[in-house]
Formats: C-alpha cells, sequence, structure tokens
C-alpha cells in the first residue's frame, strides 16, 4: 500500500493525473505529506533536478555523496566508519533501505526551514 501511495504522489508530481496544476499539487501533497509523512515540495524539488541531469555526478542529487558512494573519488575521500560502510556498501544495500523511510522524513525537514513561511504552514498542515 505504501509503495502504491508514493507511486501516485510520484504521478501528481510529474501532473502525469490531472492537466490542473493545482489539483496535481493537492494529489502529491495529501499523498506524499499527510499519508506518507513525506515533504511533497522536498520530493518534487530534488526529482525535478534528478531528471534534469540524470546520473550526472555534481548535478543528480540522486548520486551526490551520501550513505552511498558513487565514484572511486568519492570513495577514497572517506575516512573511519564512513570508509568501512563504503568497502560494504553492496552487502548492506538492502538493509540500509530500511532506513530510507526515516531518511526521507529527515530530508523533507531539512529543507522545509529553509522554505518561505506559507510553504511551511502548507507542508505543516498535513
Amino acid at each position: 500500500l505504501w509503495i502504491r501511495t508514493a507511486f501516485v504522489a510520484h504521478d501528481a508530481g510529474h501532473a502525469q493525473i490531472s492537466a490542473d496544476r493545482r489539483t496535481s499539487r493537492l494529489i502529491a501533497l495529501v499523498h506524499a505529506n499527510l499519508l506518507l509523512g513525506m515533504n511533497e515540495a522536498w520530493w518534487n524539488d530534488k526529482h525535478v533536478r534528478h531528471h534534469a541531469n540524470p546520473n550526472h555526478i555534481d548535478k543528480d542529487p540522486d548520486v551526490g555523496v551520501g550513505a552511498l558512494v558513487w565514484t572511486q573519488k568519492q570513495a577514497e575521500r572517506r575516512e573511519g566508519f564512513a570508509r568501512w560502510l563504503t568497502r560494504n556498501q553492496a552487502r548492506l544495500f538492502f538493509p540500509m533501505l530500511l532506513l530510507e523511510g526515516i531518511a526521507l522524513k529527515i530530508y523533507g525537514l531539512q529543507f522545509l526551514r529553509r522554505q518561505p513561511l506559507r510553504e511551511r504552514a502548507v507542508s505543516a498542515l498535513l
């Protein structure tokens, strides 16, 4: 059920459900913010940048530096626990996915702190 809800939010973010922008945003807000607890504005911003530059290491937020590394250069900069995580990321990938729902909520809250008051109010109400 969570995956279907996420796909409705995704498709609404791409205006695939309604041609009306306001209706699409409302559908996305209800499904992302209210039902999933994930910030729609953050996700849409990130997802649009991903589609504009898919897999471009400097521009696609989905392959930027985070828990996982995507290039040898990123891996070489790691130290301590992050270096161990990098060496074991293939084995730990699926267990780490269990934490992704929490990460999406945290990233959304961090994004929201930088948004105008109106956007914060809309998200807070949902």
